[in-house]
């Protein structure tokens, strides 16, 4: 059975969405991707998108959606939640439907790379 490999636990992954962002900022320190990542939450009735904003000068996020994304990721806050607090893997999630992708898929795996807490997939039994 194959585990996939869950982020390391973001800063401020509680309830607080903007605090949970500005972790996943905070965790992005020092990385070289660059592009304008969309994320765009709902709980119940209520959507919410945010801005990724990973430009050379500095990384950034800010409430709204993006003009141009390279890359869109859709998802429940709770599902967020889980993958920000190291709970369940991004991949897992996709692979039950809990998150839609859509645009530069090789950015977005770069970004979730720079966040893993192992190296590589692990194999159980």
């Amino acid at each position: 059975m194959v585990e996939f490999v869950k982020l390391r636990p973001i800063k401020g992954a509680g309830r607080e969405i903007k605090a949970s962002l500005d972790g996943l900022i905070s965790a992005l320190k020092g990385a070289a991707e660059e592009g304008a990542i969309q994320l765009s939450l709902s709980s119940g009735d209520a959507h919410t998108q945010w801005t990724i904003d990973l430009s050379k000068e500095k990384h950034r996020v800010a409430a709204g959606p993006s003009r141009r994304p390279d890359f869109e990721v859709a998802m429940t806050e709770e599902t967020w939640h889980q993958i920000a607090s190291g709970e369940l893997a991004p991949h897992e999630a996709y692979g039950r439907g809990l998150i839609a992708v859509r645009g530069d898929l090789e950015l977005g795996r770069r970004v979730f790379a720079h966040l893993k807490d192992e190296p590589r997939l692990a194999r159980k039994g």
